[in-house]
């Protein structure tokens, strides 16, 4: 399957919120040292899952995962209806999540694609390069 479009989006503000929550546990004065080492390697696991997002696009799929991509998500290009630059509200924030209308997957910014499936699912996807994504999804969608 070859690549014809990939980015990945680092989620600098994700980082820097792990980096602060992980020094201010390693400065508490927990009473249970087992307590306090299992918070720390819970956030750096945390950090590593989900301080980037990548987005891939192949001649039949569009697929986009957080961090190393244990937690990924392939649509086929035949089931989008609809690929379109959008700009989220700050109240959506990051992660993965349930929003009105649909799903965000997010690390940074306010820029994402919006991809419209047949059966009326929406997801939103953060990347700070949105028209780009859908002029290639629309190509491949089109020349189908």
């Amino acid at each position: 399957m070859s690549e014809l479009y990939r980015r990945t989006q680092i989620g600098t503000l994700t980082i820097v919120t792990f980096i602060i929550a992980f020094l201010t546990f390693l400065f508490l004065n927990l009473p249970d040292a087992t307590t306090r080492y299992t918070i720390l390697i819970l956030l750096v696991v945390v950090a590593i899952l989900f301080s980037s997002l990548t987005i891939v696009i192949t001649e039949t799929h569009l697929i986009f995962y957080f961090g190393p991509g244990i937690m990924k998500k392939k649509i086929p290009l035949k089931e989008i209806t609809h690929c379109k630059p959008e700009k989220n509200s700050i109240f959506h924030g990051w992660g993965i999540k349930k929003i009105p209308g649909g799903w965000l997957f997010n690390v940074s910014g306010l820029k994402v694609v919006e991809v419209t499936l047949k059966n009326g699912k929406r997801y939103r996807i953060g990347s700070p390069e949105p028209e780009e994504v859908c002029r290639v999804v629309n190509d491949l969608k089109f020349s189908e």
